[in-house]
């Protein structure tokens, strides 16, 4: 767990504000809060898809596999095969795959349904 202490001047008053962060579900303040989008678990739900559930709540489904076979790429095509595919995992709020992150998505596009 992180402990951040922000210093924040509202007119001529200083006020300390004290915000715990402990993943991406939490809060930053800075004056005000912000949300930090996050993926909190995926599934496999057909070949080459993914549905992702966010820390808001919402849920979307990515097609994956399309995204691989119009971007051809010796790095992303081992992931056609949907035993490797199905190897991902959640790291820092977003789906990835491969041990080095071989393939890894914009959170802000998976949030809008796509990869790219």
């Amino acid at each position: 767990m992180l402990s951040v202490t922000k210093t924040i001047r509202h007119g001529s008053l200083f006020d300390i504000h004290q915000v715990i962060i402990s993943n991406f579900n939490d809060h930053i303040a800075c004056g005000f809060s912000n949300k930090i989008m996050g993926v909190v678990s995926a599934k496999y739900v057909a070949p080459l898809k993914v549905e992702l559930h966010f820390n808001d709540g919402i849920i979307k489904t990515v097609d994956v596999g399309a995204f691989i076979r119009k971007h051809p790429h010796p790095q992303y095509n081992s992931y056609l095969n949907e035993n490797k595919f199905k190897k991902f995992k959640i790291e820092f709020g977003n789906i990835v795959w491969g041990k080095n992150w071989d393939l890894i998505f914009p959170i802000d596009k998976l949030y809008a349904g796509v990869c790219c």
